[in-house]
């Protein structure tokens, strides 16, 4: 019995597939986890991270759309956001954590409303970053003000 439980879990490990994830699709996955927090992604927040991925990322519109495709494919496979938040926690500094955590607050704002799914979400993920909460508060209190602004 214990014999044929290791080899189940040996073969399981060979099926693995330990897929690389790069700084590019861990944003991209998380900006869609809070595009995608209230079932459905506008087209605002879409364009939004579009926008936030082309200009982050130096990356032409058609390359910006692919790799929003690969992350939105990548988020419905996933079962953890941690996958994607170690990436952030390892290459980026604090400070950069903190602003991409402001731009997920502009991604949640860019339909003119902030459901509570989204407000959930960023949460998780900026304690999974480990920012502090008067960052986190700030961070959402500067991206109101400044969606309320345009």
């Amino acid at each position: 019995m214990i014999a044929a439980l290791k080899s189940f879990f040996a073969d399981l490990k060979v099926e693995e597939k330990t897929e690389v994830i790069d700084i590019e699709l861990a944003v991209a996955v998380l900006l869609t986890e809070v595009g995608q927090a209230d079932s459905e992604m506008s087209v605002a927040e879409q364009q939004k991270i579009e926008y936030m991925l082309m200009k982050g990322f130096d990356l032409n519109e058609e390359e910006a759309k692919t790799l929003l495709l690969k992350a939105q494919l990548q988020q419905d496979k996933s079962v953890s956001m941690q996958t994607f938040t170690s990436v952030l926690k390892d290459q980026l500094n604090y400070e950069q954590r903190v602003r991409f955590v402001k731009g997920m607050w502009l991604v949640a704002y860019a339909d003119n409303q902030l459901d509570p799914f989204e407000d959930y979400i960023i949460r998780k993920i900026a304690d999974l970053l480990y920012l502090k909460h008067s960052d986190f508060i700030q961070t959402k209190l500067s991206a109101e003000s400044q969606s309320k602004s345009k």
